[in-house]
């Protein structure tokens, strides 16, 4: 049933966790691709004591392409796959032990859907939400609906999902293949943030639809491999924002906004310089200047259609 994409850099910390929980799953049918992005710690050496055990497919690569062009290859790989559905998978997650039965059973009786979201519980605290899905707000802001609250909430936030995050989310290929576009199933220039959401504005506007799969839960470290707070983050949150506005919206939507945006990160800038995070302040005035620089290469999938789509997915 499903073709697992695992993007690892420097994971060797999260990879035996990871695969472990899969391996613990109930057979209902796998491979597994994954995509390693240069990795200069002992990731290889783990993931080729696993491939004796499990189907995996390596797909080293010689550096670090980011998580949208990796998530990318992987996917392309899959393609040739007996398997209708790709999971992309976070390695700094552990799966519920009864996580793929409980996602089997869902999608086999949403076959009107095409994307789904794994439930993402806090590894720490396991009571609360760490991803369940986005939200678009009317001027298109990204919104991970339910961050740090508690499971109790899932109920008031659950009927909002408009796209799934890519850290543990089902796609079908067959809606992959058919939002595909120049910069691939994820938009690689993206690299890393805010790909998932623009994904998941393509996958609307097709009219694909999406649900979460409340009873599928894994658990994230969330930022495992990452840095929580540091200027690579704050320069790519920042530019790849702006993209996301620039490409998804439609002419008239985009020109009423942008001053908007580009004033928010300007003030955001300046409260860096004032706490003394200076390269974070640069960060975002490198994100500014290469969205300008960026905005010409989009001129071909610069969306046509009306803001109102958005506005119909949302129930406005």
């Amino acid at each position: 049933m499903l073709s697992i994409v695992i993007v690892n850099w420097n994971g060797e910390k999260y990879l035996e966790p990871c695969l472990d929980s899969i391996k613990a799953q109930k057979n209902i049918g796998y491979k597994i691709y994954i995509v390693d992005n240069g990795s200069k710690d002992r990731s290889l050496e783990i993931i080729s004591r696993y491939q004796k055990s499990m189907d995996i497919v390596l797909l080293p690569l010689k550096k670090n392409e980011g998580f949208a062009e990796a998530n990318n290859i992987g996917i392309e790989g899959s393609l040739g796959d007996e398997h209708e559905y790709v999971l992309t998978l976070n390695n700094d997650l552990e799966l519920k032990e009864n996580c793929f039965l409980e996602l089997e059973r869902y999608i086999t009786s949403h076959a009107h859907i095409d994307s789904f979201q794994i439930l993402l519980m806090n590894y720490f605290e396991r009571n609360l939400i760490d991803a369940m899905g986005i939200y678009f707000k009317e001027d298109y802001q990204v919104v991970q609906l339910a961050y740090k609250e508690n499971y109790e909430n899932l109920k008031d936030f659950e009927h909002q999902v408009m796209g799934v995050s890519a850290g543990a989310a089902v796609y079908s290929k067959k809606a992959l293949i058919s939002v595909r576009d120049r910069e691939g199933f994820f938009d690689r220039s993206f690299f890393a943030y805010y790909e998932d959401a623009d994904l998941a504005i393509r996958l609307l506007k097709k009219g694909y639809k999406t649900a979460l799969v409340k009873d599928a839960v894994a658990y994230h470290v969330h930022s495992g491999t990452g840095i929580q707070d540091s200027p690579f983050k704050t320069y790519y949150l920042a530019r790849n924002m702006l993209l996301l506005q620039y490409k998804n919206r439609d002419v008239s939507g985009y020109g009423k906004k942008k001053f908007r945006f580009i004033l928010y990160h300007v003030k955001l800038s300046l409260k860096y310089v004032a706490r003394g995070k200076f390269s974070h302040a640069a960060s975002l005035w490198k994100a500014l200047l290469d969205f300008y620089k960026m905005k010409s290469r989009y001129a071909d999938l610069k969306s046509v259609q009306g803001d109102n789509l958005l506005d119909e997915r949302r129930g406005v």
